[in-house]
């Protein structure tokens, strides 16, 4: 796994928003977990706490069912998110 817990108690708020949509694709679209379930649970938990000081660009794409669900399966991704997922999962190879 990329990205553990303390990974994600470091982030930001609104870098919160980008490692949703990066776990998210690559989860879904690549068959590829860049976290565990614990982490993305996690993910998630700050998410909702932290929704409301969030003004990153991308907050639009996640909806209050992604975040009630812990999931980001029927998110319609966009081209700079697909490539940031890609170059992740090419830096760390399974």
């Amino acid at each position: 796994m990329i990205y553990t817990i303390i990974d994600i108690r470091v982030q930001e708020s609104n870098e919160l928003v980008l490692l949703f949509l990066i776990a998210s694709y690559t989860y879904y679209e690549c068959s590829r977990s860049i976290m565990s379930n614990d982490s993305f649970d996690y993910l998630v938990s700050r998410l909702r706490n932290e929704w409301n000081e969030i003004t990153h660009t991308h907050k639009h794409l996640i909806k209050e069912e992604n975040l009630m669900t812990d999931s980001g399966y029927n998110i319609a991704f966009p081209p700079d998110i697909i490539q940031e997922a890609k170059d992740l999962i090419k830096e760390f190879p399974q």
